[in-house]
């Protein structure tokens, strides 16, 4: 009997000592995810923590961040931020105060997920049974079970590998082709031509994503576009075609199936581009000792519209590539030659290319 006496007053003690809605604590945010929607603080269970306690984050400037504990353990703690609302003091050694609230009040409106702040609503160890959407990544940390004593572990960098990247919302890309050979062509009767082979072509670009994902716009992004292409191409006769173009434009691309934020998997898309620029197109033609006896430059416009799709794959840290198949159709307008005649070169077809990118 005074065992079971002394376990009840154990239970009674610890329940006391539990936070109750209202009541205040001072933290440090140990470490953020890259998203900044999930954090690890400085408080457990010791400190009257429990695993489903909502809070609002504050600091003298008002409350940045509302969330939900989903992982505890005796001095550390998991909370998923299912709201920000100013994610720039969401930092590693942060400190700041949370304030024990009652979960909030929802409405099906999406576009208005989180009304009456302080309405108390029923309790539950998860927001989601609640019908309250945590915001995407909330839950962007691959941590153990934080009652394990290796719970030191959650500060690894590798713990905190997020599972989107929709803050890192700017990108650059780029790839770059380059070949060149000495090329020599001779014929039965002896004559003998010199020149070069070469193939030049490089593409540099930004895409911008929109942060807001529950936008239906998020599922498309802005690209702006570089190309420059040089190639060089000896003919069997001696007559050597050399071609420099520069362009630019810009485009679409849309992400159907899977959103441009998510990491470590694959991520289908479309992609509609105009692009414009210059040309300067020659040719030299030479004689039976390599020496050049006739040449002939134009200059002149480009413009091509360009459509097609392909996958990207992204890393935690914004290091992604892709594959893109696109199809090409291109117009060359040159100013009038010697014989004052105007020429317009036109050209379609597919081109299939890959490239790396950055994310920040």
């Amino acid at each position: 009997m005074r065992i079971i006496s002394i376990v009840f007053a154990c239970l009674l003690t610890t329940t006391a000592f539990a936070l109750e809605i209202d009541e205040k604590l001072t933290l440090r945010i140990v470490k953020t995810s890259e998203s900044k929607k999930t954090v690890l603080i400085n408080r457990g269970k010791e400190d009257g923590l429990e695993k489903g306690n909502h809070a609002k984050f504050y600091l003298s400037v008002g409350v940045v961040a509302r969330g939900v504990a989903v992982k505890i353990s005796p001095t550390r703690s998991v909370w998923a931020l299912y709201r920000l609302v100013n994610a720039n003091y969401i930092k590693d050694d942060q400190v700041m105060k949370l304030k024990i609230t009652a979960p909030v009040k929802i409405t099906k409106d999406e576009s208005r997920t989180l009304v009456d702040d302080d309405t108390p609503s029923a309790i539950s160890t998860d927001p989601r049974d609640l019908g309250i959407p945590l915001a995407a990544g909330a839950e962007d940390m691959d941590f153990r079970d934080p009652t394990d004593p290796r719970m030191s572990a959650l500060t690894s960098q590798a713990n905190f590998e997020s599972a989107d990247i929709s803050s890192r919302n700017r990108e650059i890309f780029g790839s770059l082709f380059y070949e060149s050979r000495s090329s020599t062509t001779t014929s039965t009767s002896g004559l003998e031509f010199s020149g070069t082979d070469m193939t030049m072509q490089f593409d540099a670009g930004f895409e911008y994503y929109f942060k807001d994902e529950s936008k239906w716009y998020s599922r498309l992004s802005l690209v702006g576009i570089f190309r420059m292409l040089q190639s060089s191409t000896l003919a069997f006769e001696g007559t050597e075609v050399q071609e420099d173009a520069s362009f630019f434009g810009g485009g679409v691309n849309w992400y159907p199936l899977n959103r441009p934020s998510q990491v470590y998997q694959l991520i289908p898309f479309g992609q509609v581009a105009f692009m414009m620029g210059s040309i300067r197109s020659n040719y030299n033609v030479q004689d039976s000792q390599s020496a050049t006896v006739a040449t002939q430059e134009l200059s002149g416009s480009v413009s091509m519209v360009t459509f097609g799709g392909g996958v990207k794959y992204f890393l935690h840290n914004g290091w992604g590539a892709n594959l893109k198949f696109e199809y090409q159709s291109r117009i060359d307008s040159f100013a009038e030659d010697e014989s004052s005649l105007q020429w317009e070169k036109s050209s379609s077809g597919p081109r299939l290319m890959t490239t790396l990118s950055y994310r920040f």
